[in-house]
């Protein structure tokens, strides 16, 4: 193979203001792999502050345990046996979760503050996160310790960022969350006893990367830190001064640095929440930039693979005679699935076009494989990692996703050799450390393979086969989700929801609100509150939930099919979980997979319809002001929208991806849509979606039990009602009066 002249210095792909937001310098930079080496960093990083802590995140978990020493490491577990030992690890363990390390470095440190910012994350998440979040940090911590939520985003958005910024001094960045199911070593072993989340409960393997930075690099971190507080707070904090940043050095003492005097760029996107504010899309314009200056080599870690523009590119070089080699890595399957049927139909359907278009055999999409998990557990890439040439790396908070180009609030960190010898040494011994972990070698021998070959295809292929191993990405989805892929890409938007483009204003004096008893109303209230909180207290205290969260279900389904009560009582439990604001989808899918669909549908929808009507009444007696706290402010312009064309609307909504299904709900009440109308547009709406998810659950039923063939029918019918739907959406006729989006011009 002819190498190229990889010494020369070539065009920066780091241009301020297009392909990033600024570049900084940094003394040191540190590659951080994995949750054992980034959780030590940071807590060692915590307790050396002084002046002021960010933490910016998609979710946080006070009980999280930052520092988990191998009890059979140096004596320590002898040693933990005696008085002493006990005492000492009884206040270890005080102070190596979250909470407690914030907690005990704000007593002895009058001066520090921490402020702690959260994504204000849409209820469907709430069973997966620790509940009451504001209680668990708010009164329950230091007064120097703030916790806010963040919903300052656009419709549909989550706030995706990753941050920790200690003293504008030191930063870290990157696709790790200070939360539960983070934590792992690197040899990722299927037994490891210290993989455990606050409840004590087992999780499956995990991969990730931060990033660590200093000097300016850093500051210019907190001021993105700041900016955030202050637009979700309308707090401003000022920044540490630079005479008490330069006397502060909370650089963790064991972390060497990979790198030195470097130059950082910093790269966002983030879509304005009003009107007359431009996009900011350095994440997408960066990875453009970064993809076309390919020579050699692409390696890229990343837990998705759907973005299409990101496709695109990868098209367009391997179309080249002699265009780059390109290595993919990411997880066997996406986790959970639902994910598996959205997310992971969309990564196939472009696996499948990328593969084909490898025509030169210089594409690798690989996952990494570990001896002993079996096929129902996967090691969980969720590394954002891209590797050019030994020129640029680029660690961050952003997927290959259609939501991280353009929706999602994200941060990524770059850099560029520049010519320099010691920043190749160090991009190329970055990528190397990645692929041995994988391919369970040292990587010295990986640099040595790839130094013989010239090829990082040929290194990988060369060096598989072991107990760790990296293997081709093999289709798991199936047909039926590839037929569907056009209603899947809601899963994955491009842009905010363009509903407006669809809905007309609406004109507030056309609806007055009926005029009903306060006391009756608040009795109703009371009611469907008390209902709503009792089912989800059910639902995350009881047996239920880990019942419904498990395989023993599936056999429980017998009964529900068997029982002639069995609908009806599927039918109160789907009401009763929907109001308690269990995502709808998995509802219905579970409906689906307990009664089948002939059964399961019409439960599903009469479920779905008396749940909305539950949440409309809801909503329409509530105050504006206390659904505007539910649903966000953001929803306002839905709210104006959705009373003017009630049927089509409420449909809509129901199709388009804008808010979870109780959300929307109290929004259409409160905006006094038609209860008639609201009803009709969800039973519309939700139709072609629960047929594809109760066929698709009952698919994977039959799968179990052998016998598919009647499957094939519902799959038909699935499909053709998506084809009906897709097609009745493209005639609809587009208002002259419709407005595009604030968020997406």
């Amino acid at each position: 193979m002819q190498h190229h002249d990889e010494a020369r210095e070539r065009e920066s792909v780091l241009r301020p203001g297009e392909t990033c937001w600024r570049v900084e310098r940094a003394a040191r930079v540190a590659f951080l792999i994995d949750g054992e080496a980034y959780f030590a960093a940071v807590a060692e990083a915590l307790e050396r502050a002084r002046h002021g802590v960010w933490l910016i995140g998609w979710d946080f978990h006070t009980s999280v345990r930052l520092r988990r020493p191998d009890p059979g490491a140096d004596g320590r577990a002898a040693q933990g046996s005696s008085d002493a030992g006990a005492g000492a690890a009884e206040r270890e363990a005080r102070t190596e979760d979250l909470v407690g390390l914030l907690e005990a470095t704000v007593r002895r440190r009058p001066s520090l503050d921490v402020r702690v910012l959260a994504w204000d994350y849409a209820m469907l998440y709430a069973l997966e996160r620790e509940l009451l979040p504001l209680v668990q940090f708010g009164a329950k911590t230091h007064r120097r310790i703030h916790f806010r939520m963040d919903d300052t985003h656009a419709l549909g958005a989550s706030q995706h960022q990753k941050i920790v910024v200690v003293d504008d001094a030191v930063a870290f960045v990157g696709g790790f969350d200070l939360t539960a199911h983070r934590w792992d070593t690197r040899a990722h072993a299927p037994d490891e006893p210290r993989r455990v989340t606050p409840a004590g409960e087992t999780y499956q393997p995990f991969h990730d990367v931060q990033i660590a930075v200093d000097g300016d690099a850093a500051a210019a971190l907190g001021e993105l830190a700041r900016s955030r507080w202050s637009r979700a707070t309308g707090e401003r904090v000022p920044p540490v001064s630079p005479t008490a940043a330069a006397a502060s050095d909370p650089w963790p003492a064991r972390l060497e640095p990979d790198a030195r005097d470097v130059r950082i760029g910093i790269a966002r996107t983030r879509i304005p929440t009003q009107a007359g504010r431009p996009e900011i899309r350095e994440v997408e314009a960066l990875y453009g930039a970064s993809l076309a200056a390919a020579r050699r080599w692409i390696y890229v870690e990343n837990q998705y693979l759907t973005a299409a523009r990101i496709g695109e590119w990868l098209l367009a070089r391997l179309g080249e005679p002699e265009g780059p080699e390109i290595v993919i890595v990411g997880p066997r399957r996406n986790d959970g699935w639902l994910e598996r049927g959205s997310m992971g139909a969309l990564r196939e359907r472009l696996i499948a076009r990328l593969r084909q278009a490898d025509r030169h055999d210089r594409l690798r999409l690989l996952h990494p494989h570990v001896e002993g998990l079996g096929e129902d557990r996967i090691l969980n890439v969720h590394a954002k990692v891209m590797v050019i040439d030994d020129d640029f790396v680029r660690v961050g908070s952003s997927n290959l996703s259609n939501r991280s180009l353009g929706l999602d609030t994200e941060c990524d960190l770059a850099f560029e050799s520049a010519g320099r010898a010691d920043l190749r040494r160090a991009i190329a011994a970055f990528r190397n450390d990645l692929i041995a972990e994988h391919l369970g070698r040292r990587p010295g021998i990986v640099a040595e393979v790839l130094r013989e070959t010239g090829s990082l295809v040929a290194t990988i292929d060369a060096l598989s086969g072991g107990p760790r191993d990296l293997r081709p990405i093999e289709p798991e989805v199936g047909a039926w989700a590839a037929g569907a892929v056009d209603v899947l890409r809601a899963a994955d938007p491009e842009h905010p929801a363009p509903l407006e483009q669809l809905l007309v204003r609406f004109d507030e004096d056309r609806l007055p609100a009926p005029r009903r008893s306060r006391r009756r109303l608040m009795l109703e209230l009371a009611l469907v509150v008390a209902a709503a909180g009792g089912a989800a207290l059910l639902f995350r205290f009881t047996p239920i939930g880990d019942w419904l969260a498990s395989a023993d279900w599936l056999r429980a389904s017998a009964f529900l099919r068997e029982s002639r009560f069995g609908p009806l009582v599927a039918l109160l439990g789907f009401v009763l979980a929907a109001v308690a604001f269990v995502p709808v989808m998995a509802l219905t899918a579970a409906a689906g997979l307990a009664l089948g669909p002939a059964i399961g549908l019409p439960v599903a929808l009469i479920g779905s319809t008396l749940a909305a009507a539950v949440g409309h009444r809801v909503g329409a007696h509530l105050w504006r002001d206390s659904v505007r706290r539910v649903a966000g402010a953001r929803l306002d312009d839905l709210s104006r929208r959705l009373a003017r064309r009630g049927v089509l609307s409420s449909t809509l909504v129901r199709i388009v991806p804008i808010a979870p299904f109780m959300v929307v709900n109290l929004v259409a009440g409160a905006s006094h849509v038609r209860l008639r109308d609201f009803l009709i547009g969800t039973l519309i709406g939700m139709l072609p979606g629960a047929l594809v998810l109760v066929v698709a659950a009952d698919w994977t039923r039959l799968v179990f039990t052998d016998a598919k063939d009647a499957s094939r029918v519902w799959i038909a019918l699935a499909l053709l009602a998506l084809v009906g739907l897709v097609a009745a959406l493209r005639r609809l006729p587009r208002p002259d009066r419709a407005r595009p989006m604030d968020d997406a011009r």
